[in-house]
């Protein structure tokens, strides 16, 4: 299931939450902004073809409509970022007010969200741990980080943004490719699982970033101020 699972958030876009990781490490908005449209598109032709690849490769039928990709993109991604391009474009005065109150909204159900769907899969995580489980998972998301650190180049905003990228997946989507394939399976707890592991394992990164961030701002305006 685990390997299953892991092989779907590989071949899945970024999650919509990418942003706020982003800005947790001190980095702008419209780096992940940008990654999350471009990515939540492209997953529309991406997410078919990687199946068919695989499909070759396992010599195992696999597949997943751009129609159910796209869906799931629409509502989770593109959706809240074309709302919120309307809002900023078409009624700008109430933007500061619309903002505040969603993000107020967020704060509190996400976490609830959060806490809920941990317990209602806490004795299936459990399950799953040892045989390398967390070990896998600990090595699917340092090396996102690290091989997107590396490509994202010079840049320390694209670097920061391409890691984050490479190493957080779209949850919603990667369950669903599982299940689509796999229907006698039950991947949620296989999900979850990484969703822990990735937060916990990716606060490091976010701590470094935050740092240079931090530093090169105070080094700006030392330089400014002389």
């Amino acid at each position: 299931i685990v390997e299953i699972a892991l092989m779907a958030l590989a071949i899945s876009p970024v999650p919509p939450l990418l942003p706020q990781r982003h800005s947790q490490a001190g980095g702008a908005a419209h780096h992940a902004l940008a990654l999350v449209a471009n990515f939540s598109l492209s997953a529309i032709v991406t997410v078919p073809l990687a199946l068919e690849i695989l499909e070759h490769v396992f010599a195992r039928p696999l597949s997943m409509t751009p129609a159910a990709v796209a869906r799931i993109v629409f509502i989770s991604s593109l959706l809240p970022l074309t709302a919120g391009m309307f809002v900023r474009a078409a009624l700008p005065r109430l933007e500061p007010a619309i903002e505040k109150a969603v993000t107020l909204i967020a704060r509190v159900l996400f976490p609830a969200a959060v806490l809920a769907l941990i317990a209602f899969t806490a004795p299936a995580m459990w399950a799953l741990i040892g045989s390398g489980t967390i070990a896998a998972t600990v090595i699917f998301v340092v090396a996102g980080l690290a091989i997107g650190h590396v490509m994202g180049g010079p840049d320390a905003g694209d670097s920061r943004a391409l890691a984050l990228a490479t190493a957080y997946r779209h949850p919603a989507l990667a369950a669903s490719i599982a299940a689509a394939n796999f229907p006698g399976e039950r991947f949620g707890a296989a999900i979850v699982l990484y969703l822990l592991v990735g937060l916990i394992v990716g606060l490091p990164y976010l701590a470094w970033q935050r740092r240079l961030t931090q530093r090169a701002a105070a080094e700006s305006g030392s330089t400014a101020r002389t």
